[in-house]
This record gives structure tokens, C-alpha cells and sequence, in this order.
């Protein structure tokens, strides 16, 4: 029967040990225990990581250094890491923080450091020669037009 709720962090524990010692499957595990697919890669990512504590809810999300975002961020655009693989590097959570980033990165918005006060850090944008700025331009016009904006 599927487990709704929250599991006891013992459980938790318990389930990621006993499948990454083989004594259970992934797809065993997900089923029998009702957790999701996702849910579960992302609990044994995280014991990987962190342990134990890992798997220990907290109280507040973590924050993050305006620079440790922007090294992400740029990064990724550099390409040759994924998502994931940003997170296992950078001890980050989910992906989804990073994707938010990028999003913010792309559109010129600010990265502010946690606890900062008035201080904000802009994400600087990357250098663009006169034929890409035409590509990028010559795409954004009919796309805007299906859209539309004039």
C-alpha cells in the first residue's frame, strides 16, 4: 500500500541505505513504498552528498553567495555539465534553483546576496558580435508576431 504523508527521517534513512547497498530496487522501492520516481533519485542524491543530514528537513531553505550563483550560471552556459551535475558539484538542492537562476542570468536580472541589505549584484550579460545580435533579432521579431506583439 502506498505511503501518503511524510515518512520519519529513520525511514528515509533506511530505504536510500538498503537500496544503495542492493538490497532493494529503484523501481521495487518507488512502488511499494509509493514514493515518486523523482522524490526518491532526489533523496538518494542527497544522502550521497550530505548523510543523514541530507534527509533532515530544516526549518529554512538554504541561500546562496550572489557569486556562488553567477560561477553556477556561467557555468552552464559554458556548457559541458548538466544540471544535476552542477547540483552534486556545488552542494545544491534541486535543479529547479539552478534553472531559476539561469532565468534571472538571461534576463539581465539581479543576483542578490543573502542577507545583503541594499546590496545588489547585476548579472552581467555576454558579449554579442553585430551577425549574432541580427540572428537573435531575426528570431525574436516573427516569434513576437505570433504572439501577439507587434
Amino acid at each position: 500500500m502506498p505511503q501518503k504523508g511524510r515518512l520519519p527521517i529513520e525511514e528515509k534513512v533506511r530505504i536510500v541505505e538498503d537500496y544503495l547497498a542492493g538490497k532493494i530496487g529503484f523501481r521495487s522501492t518507488h512502488e511499494t513504498k509509493g514514493i515518486g520516481k523523482s522524490t526518491l533519485r532526489l533523496w538518494i542524491r542527497l544522502y550521497e552528498m550530505r548523510g543523514v543530514e541530507g534527509l533532515t528537513p530544516t526549518a529554512k531553505g538554504r541561500k546562496y553567495s550572489s557569486e556562488l550563483k553567477e560561477t553556477v550560471v556561467r557555468e552552464y552556459v559554458a556548457g559541458g555539465i548538466s544540471l544535476k551535475g552542477l547540483c552534486r558539484k556545488y552542494d545544491i538542492t534541486h535543479a529547479q534553483i539552478v534553472r531559476k537562476w539561469i532565468k534571472k542570468y538571461n534576463g539581465c536580472e539581479e543576483f542578490r546576496s543573502p542577507n545583503s541589505g541594499s546590496e545588489i549584484f547585476m548579472a552581467k550579460g555576454w558579449e554579442t558580435t553585430l551577425d549574432e545580435r541580427i540572428v537573435i533579432v531575426s528570431y525574436c521579431i516573427p516569434t513576437a508576431r505570433t504572439m501577439g506583439k507587434p
